[in-house]
């Protein structure tokens, strides 16, 4: 009796909903589970941080507007959807001329992808306007120019894996 009510008042007083990968939860919850709990709540940056599935890591970081670390994580993957998700991530930080090799990475790894060409082309296209503008006004990079500017969007949004870890 001693025991349930000890373990009722430690259990009680824990908020269970807490996506964190440390304590009494991991007894229960892989970091994966955790980091899917985290994702589902919109909470992009600390789910990335949960996650060991690189892939999902990688998009967690994406939608929490990591870029940087997102293209990283993608980076260590010898996928090419990997190398699809580090264009888009290198895009989204105006990272053009690596956004382009990540593109043509995974038309290597993936000859015949559709997105990566589609990708490749308008990378391709925002660089241009991007180094064509800049070379026509001196103010081009104080303004910022990006592919937002440009009106262009990227073929298609980097999308979530297909399996919950």
């Amino acid at each position: 009796m001693r025991w349930a009510m000890v373990a009722g008042l430690l259990l009680g007083g824990m908020n269970p909903n807490v996506a964190r990968a440390e304590g009494w939860v991991d007894w229960f919850v892989t970091a994966d589970q955790q980091g899917q709990i985290a994702y589902n709540r919109l909470e992009f940056s600390t789910a990335g941080e949960l996650f060991t599935d690189p892939y999902w890591q990688g998009y967690a970081k994406f939608r929490a507007g990591e870029y940087d670390d997102a293209a990283l994580v993608f980076a260590a993957i010898d996928t090419p959807e990997a190398a699809l998700a580090q264009g888009m991530a290198l895009i989204r930080n105006r990272q053009y001329r690596p956004a382009i090799d990540a593109f043509e990475t995974a038309l290597e790894r993936r000859p015949d992808y559709p997105e990566a060409e589609a990708n490749l082309e308008i990378s391709r296209a925002v660089l241009d306007y991007v180094e064509t503008t800049r070379e026509q006004s001196d103010s081009g990079e104080d303004r910022g120019i990006g592919a937002d500017d440009v009106g262009t969007v990227c073929y298609i949004h980097l999308r979530a894996p297909q399996t919950a870890p």
